[in-house]
């Protein structure tokens, strides 16, 4: 019998086969953030997926709405997982997918901390250049503010971190003096 770990990447790997053959790669992934969306704002949502038995009715309601205005592979995907009492594993698998996913089209994630909010062009110009750092075609961006640091940014990518903050350069000055 196969763990639940074989399962998720088994069903994320036939998702992204499916949304390449039909060449909807970005609308599926799309429709799977709103989707994840949905169900991490509403813990009802999740425990009632979790739920493996009395709730198919409830679950079919959900499912049926989550469907709405997905293209006809996530919505096919959401009658799968539904059918085959998989609807506990769902955020797994549309983690395992968003992985295979920014694999296959070389997009990075980067955690951003700056001082204040960054404009819409200085973000620009720094992700256009992490692009080209970190050899990424695309960014998911998530940015963070934090006044403690004083200044510059902290970039956090690949399992790396640069630290361009204006109180590590003042530690660092300080603690030479």
């Amino acid at each position: 019998m196969a763990n639940n770990q074989e399962i998720v990447n088994k069903y994320a790997e036939s998702l992204l086969a499916v949304a390449i053959e039909h060449q909807e790669l970005s609308a599926a992934k799309a429709d799977i953030d709103a989707i994840v969306d949905v169900i991490t704002s509403n813990r009802q949502v999740l425990a009632l997926f979790e739920l493996t038995s009395g709730a198919a009715e409830a679950q079919r309601v959900i499912i049926d709405a989550l469907k709405q205005g997905a293209i006809p592979h996530i919505q096919n995907f959401l009658e799968v997982l539904f059918k085959n009492g998989r609807l506990s594993l769902i955020l797994e698998i549309f983690e395992a997918f968003s992985v295979l996913y920014r694999r296959k089209t070389r997009t990075g994630q980067v955690k951003l901390t700056t001082a204040i909010p960054l404009t819409d062009v200085q973000l620009t110009k720094l992700s256009e250049e992490l692009k080209g750092k970190f050899a990424f075609n695309a960014l998911e961006i998530e940015q963070n503010v934090n006044p403690s640091i004083l200044g510059g940014v902290i970039v956090e990518a690949e399992s790396k971190i640069i630290d361009g903050s204006l109180k590590t350069q003042l530690d660092n000055i300080a603690a030479k003096l």
